[in-house]
């Protein structure tokens, strides 16, 4: 069965030419986690800092026992730095100096859980803080659209979330609210958290979108239907697409202020499967909708936009702790004031890719962005295209190092040289 899955991963090779070579012969025509355990978003709690912490154990150890005292007592604290350096090794804008392209982020995390200490059901209180700074290489060497690096965005250091989740019928329905990320309810890829590049993680074509840097004020709600068909709802403050950057706002931002003229609007549908034991699977579909006015290309104004996004992810191998799986994802815009136009991305993910090690992440993938037509746009290239393989080697239980490598054909879409861009990860769990 090993062979089988390395057999898949090797046939995503020879799809991706099928997928990226209609445009080889028309080309002169023409924003923004880590677990790689492949759980289903529907079982995992909501918040996962960017990338999800996966160690059982921390460097600094257990406080001589009161970290786990107080995780028995429904107290949780988290401390995450996360350490990448890329280097664009040839083409885009120019090759990188020696040190690289560095940059951090630093999640500081608590959770507090109802059951053991408050002595009721259901309810969750979270908070978190987060800092990123340095440099962010798509912007200053690569040149690319899609960022290649989940860690990218301007500086900042904010209250990344503060949110209060009551859950009832064992977690069958909740409601949250709060400063929250959408990304952690909407359109995730579970087995495309451990991917570098943020085309796994952000959808380009979903415009503001309130995810990293920018979570917002919100109100979610989650239902479990019949038949293993999940139901999540969710309205937050949109009001990044006026130019208030929500993440540096505080907790309510413009949530109270009009918001009917500039609400993100979001529903996705999942729906969860099994074919055999273990092997399960998960289809969702999801609708947004943003109430803001919008400029086009060609310099008039739009009320509101929208746009659909499918997401799909399947196990396909899996034998103790070793697990091998298999996602995609497509999600579409308006041409006249999004320029990402169309998105899709496919890869394959293998845990436990070698003996003794199940917590070791092998993975490729590959995405294409679409680029509007409109010629007020800009766009020399139909497309941008990125190749990722990544190998996440864990460490001492509370650590990881990954490195990566991507190559990105038609980089910003505006006639730079293709780039090939390794990148090296370090992530501890304080």
């Amino acid at each position: 069965m090993k062979l089988i899955i390395k057999g898949l991963l090797g046939a995503l090779l020879v799809t991706n030419a099928i997928l990226f070579a209609d445009d080889a012969e028309d080309e002169p025509e023409n924003n923004a986690s880590d677990t790689g355990e492949g759980t289903s978003k529907l079982s995992e709690e909501v918040y996962q800092p960017r990338p999800a912490a996966s160690a059982p154990t921390y460097l600094a150890g257990d406080w001589g026992g009161h970290r786990t005292a107080l995780s028995r007592k429904g107290i949780d604290f988290g401390v995450l730095l996360v350490f990448d350096d890329s280097w664009n090794l040839s083409g885009g804008k120019h090759r990188s100096h020696t040190l690289g392209e560095y940059e951090y982020l630093l999640d500081v995390s608590f959770r507090l859980t109802s059951d053991p200490l408050l002595h009721y059901t259901g309810g969750t209180f979270f908070t978190s803080f987060e800092s990123h700074h340095w440099k962010n290489p798509s912007t200053t060497v690569v040149g690319a659209f899609v960022p290649i690096d989940t860690l990218e965005a301007p500086g900042f250091d904010e209250l990344y979330s503060l949110w209060y989740k009551q859950a009832f019928q064992n977690n069958k329905y909740w409601v949250m609210a709060g400063k929250s990320d959408a990304y952690d309810n909407f359109t995730i890829i579970p087995h495309a958290s451990a991917f570098i590049n943020s085309g796994y993680t952000f959808q380009p074509t979903i415009l503001f979108f309130p995810t990293y840097p920018d979570p917002a004020m919100s109100i979610v709600g989650f239902v479990t239907i019949p038949y293993n068909i999940f139901l999540t709802l969710g309205v937050f403050d949109g009001s990044l697409a006026e130019g208030y950057h929500t993440g540096k706002h505080g907790v309510i931002g413009k949530f109270f202020n009009n918001l009917p003229k500039h609400a993100f609007l979001i529903g996705e549908v999942d729906y969860q499967w099994e074919l055999i034991k273990n092997f399960s699977g998960r289809l969702g579909i999801a609708i947004w909708k943003h109430t803001a006015e919008f400029t086009k290309f060609n310099g008039g104004t739009q009320k509101g936009t929208w746009g659909p996004c499918i997401t799909f992810d399947q196990i396909i191998y899996k034998k103790d702790k070793e697990e091998g799986a298999f996602f995609a994802t497509y999600s579409s815009s308006d041409p006249s004031l999004n320029a990402a136009q169309r998105y899709i991305a496919v890869g394959a993910t293998w845990n436990g890719a070698r003996y003794g090690r199940s917590d070791d992440v092998v993975g490729i993938g590959m995405s294409r962005v679409n680029f509007t037509q409109d010629p007020d746009a800009g766009f020399t290239e139909h497309y941008e295209a990125s190749f990722e393989a990544f190998y996440k080697l864990s460490f001492a239980k509370f650590g990881l190092f990954e490195p990566d490598f991507q190559y990105i054909v038609h980089p910003g879409g505006k006639g730079l040289e293709n780039a090939w861009v390794f990148t090296l990860r370090l992530q501890v769990d304080l």
